[in-house]
C-alpha cells in the first residue's frame, strides 16, 4: 500500500488542487472547497490510489446530478447507487467503490447520515451454493480425519457458525441434559439438544479438554483454530465426496437447518394424522380405546 502523502499548507494545497482538477471543476466551482477537504482528509488516512479514486467517484456523482454537496439529499445518493447497480456494464468493484467513496465523503466530511437505510452492495457469489441434506451427510462422511468429521457434524447438527465452533469449550456442554449452550455474542445465547450419537462422536474431545478448555484447540497464538482451518476441512471433505458444487461451509449449516425443518414438519404431520385417524403412523393397527373405569357401585 502506498504511504500516505503529507498534505500541503491549506492555501498552497487548495491552489494545487484547483490546478490538478481544473477540468473536472470547470463546470461547477462552488463545491471545490468541499472536495479539497475530502482530498486533505484522504491524504492523511488513505493511500494515493484510494484518494484519487474517491475524488474521481465524487466528482462523477456531482457532475451527473449537477448539484453541489449542500444540495445533495439521501434520495439522490440512493437513486445514483441503484442506477449503477442496474447497469450491467458496471462491475461489482465499480459499484462498491462508488458506494464507499460517497459514504466516506458524506459521513466523514459533510456529517450527513445518508447510508443508514442503504446497505452496502454484495456480490451474488457471496451466497453459497446450497447443499441438500443428503449431500451434506456425504460431505461429513468424507472428512479427512475424525476431528474434521466431528467439527463438520457439529456445524451440521447443531447449526454452529465457524466462529462459534472455534470458541466451543468443555463447560458449554451439558452431558447429563444432552445439550449445548452456544454463545452467539453479546447477550445472545441459545441451547441446542444433541443426540446421543453426536455425544459419542465428541466423547474423545470432551474427555481431552480441560474444565474450561477449548474442544478443538489450534496452533494460533491464542490457542484457537482459525476460520480458514475450518473452511479448509470442509473443502477437503467436499472434494473427497466428489461433489462439483463451488460453495463454502455456510452451505453445510444451511443444509442442517433444512433437515431440522423437514423433521419438524414431518413430526407435526404425523401427529396431526394420528389425532385425526387414531392411527400411529409407525404402527399398522389403530389404538384400542382404553376400557372404562370400573363403577364402584357395581358389586
Amino acid at each position: 500500500m502506498d504511504a500516505p502523502s503529507r498534505p500541503s499548507p491549506p492555501g498552497q494545497g487548495l491552489l494545487r488542487f484547483h490546478v490538478a482538477n481544473a477540468e473536472a471543476l470547470a463546470f461547477r466551482s462552488d463545491f471545490s472547497r468541499d472536495l479539497y477537504e475530502l482530498s486533505l482528509r484522504l491524504s492523511l488516512e488513505k493511500s494515493d490510489n484510494t484518494r484519487r479514486a474517491y475524488l474521481a467517484e465524487n466528482l462523477r456523482f456531482l457532475r451527473a446530478l449537477d448539484k453541489s454537496p449542500k444540495e445533495i439529499n439521501e434520495r439522490d445518493v440512493r437513486d445514483y447507487i441503484v442506477e449503477l447497480a442496474l447497469n450491467r456494464a458496471n462491475s461489482f468493484s465499480r459499484i462498491a467503490q462508488a458506494y464507499s467513496a460517497l459514504r466516506y465523503f458524506y459521513e466523514r466530511i459533510r456529517k450527513q447520515d445518508f447510508f443508514r437505510e442503504l446497505p452496502a452492495p454484495r456480490k451474488d457469489e457471496d451466497r453459497p451454493t446450497p447443499l441438500t441434506p443428503a449431500h451434506a451427510e456425504r460431505v461429513i462422511r468424507a472428512g479427512r480425519d475424525p476431528r474434521s468429521r466431528a467439527m463438520l457434524r457439529l456445524i451440521y447438527n447443531a447449526g454452529l457458525r465457524s466462529r462459534e465452533l472455534i470458541e466451543l469449550r468443555r463447560s458449554d456442554f451439558d452431558v447429563e441434559e444432552g445439550a449445548l449452550l452456544i454463545d452467539a455474542g453479546g447477550s445472545n445465547e441459545r441451547r441446542v439438544k444433541l443426540s446421543p450419537a453426536l455425544f459419542f462422536v465428541l466423547e474423545e474431545y470432551l474427555t481431552a479438554a480441560q474444565e474450561n478448555g477449548l474442544i478443538f484447540p489450534g496452533r494460533g497464538a491464542d490457542g484457537k483454530l482459525g476460520k480458514r482451518t475450518v473452511e479448509r476441512a470442509f473443502q477437503a471433505a467436499l472434494k473427497n465426496a466428489n461433489l462439483p458444487e463451488k460453495t463454502d461451509i455456510r452451505a453445510l449449516r444451511a443444509a442442517g437447518a433444512e433437515k431440522r425443518l423437514l423433521e419438524k414438519k414431518t413430526a407435526e404431520e404425523m401427529e396431526k394424522a394420528r389425532r385425526k385417524t387414531g392411527f400411529n403412523a409407525l404402527r399398522s393397527k389403530p389404538r384400542r380405546p382404553a376400557p372404562p373405569p370400573d363403577d364402584p357401585g357395581e358389586s
